[in-house]
């Protein structure tokens, strides 16, 4: 007595059914990221419908300027990435490059191009000492980059003291970009003080184009955005729109701490 028994009926696969799945399985493949390319384009579509300047050439400038330092290392990154590896000491090695970069500047009276090579050379030797160690000793690059992420971050503690010399604080938003740059060149590149560098008249770039600047600024400088294409408006003295902050400086030779704080919002200063 032969039994015989019939599978359980599956779902039947239709022309439709069959088409639909692959067009999911291609946005959703790993090896062509078409869904990430959509999702692009569809936002460059609503910036560009909420924002009329979206698409000018100031924004693009202005966006470049704004990524350029996490660019430049996320272009390397991706050579490290494509070769089935990992480097977690580039922020480390950011910060090394930059007290070694200032030192040299320091040591030189102000050569900008000695800071440019010593930072260069710095990152070059890291680079290559992570590379001889992960390929040459066959050691997993994520140890390997640990172990220099540590010895990256505590040579920069070393060789600047480990001493604070600066903090700057906004409430947050375009003030951390805006405010506290506008303060820190104050401060740092035409020597004021902590108080007359927050003291100091602003200006807040609001889409690329349009500036808004306190009217303590000239009007000499005001014509001056204009004519290089910026719409530039003088508002009150002093305003909130330009952003509000609080700073704190401490000498580095003498350790002497100065703190200011913000006419234009409600800020104190107390002094230990």
């Amino acid at each position: 007595m032969t039994i015989t028994s019939t599978p359980p009926a599956g779902p039947v696969e239709t022309p439709s059914t069959k088409s639909s799945g692959s067009f999911v399985r291609q946005l959703t493949n790993p090896d062509k990221p078409y869904l990430m390319t959509l999702v692009l384009i569809a936002l460059m579509i609503i910036f560009a419908v909420a924002s009329p300047v979206f698409f000018s050439t100031a924004n693009f400038l202005n966006i470049g300027r704004q990524t350029a330092l996490v660019t430049i290392i996320a272009v390397g990154m991706t050579f490290v990435i494509i070769c089935g590896e990992i480097d977690l000491s580039v922020g480390a090695q950011l910060a090394l490059a930059g007290v070694v970069s200032a030192s040299a500047m320091q040591a030189t009276g102000g050569q900008l191009m000695a800071g440019v090579i010593a930072g260069l050379l710095l990152g070059a030797l890291v680079g290559l000492a992570n590379g001889l160690m992960t390929t040459g000793l066959g050691i997993p690059s994520f140890l390997v980059t640990l172990a220099t992420l540590g010895i990256c971050r505590g040579l920069s503690l070393l060789i600047s003291g480990g001493q604070p010399v600066l903090a700057l604080g906004t409430p947050g938003s375009y003030g951390i970009c805006q405010t506290q740059a506008q303060a820190l060149v104050q401060h740092v590149d035409y020597g004021l003080g902590m108080q007359d560098a927050i003291d100091a008249p602003r200006a807040r770039l609001w889409d690329g184009r349009r500036v808004q600047v306190e009217s303590r600024i000239d009007a000499a400088t005001i014509a001056a955005l204009c004519e290089r294409g910026h719409a530039a408006e003088a508002t009150a003295a002093w305003t909130t729109a330009v952003g509000g902050m609080q700073g704190i400086a401490i000498d580095p030779t003498t350790g002497v701490m100065t703190g200011g704080c913000d006419a234009r919002r409600d800020g104190f200063v107390a002094s230990a």
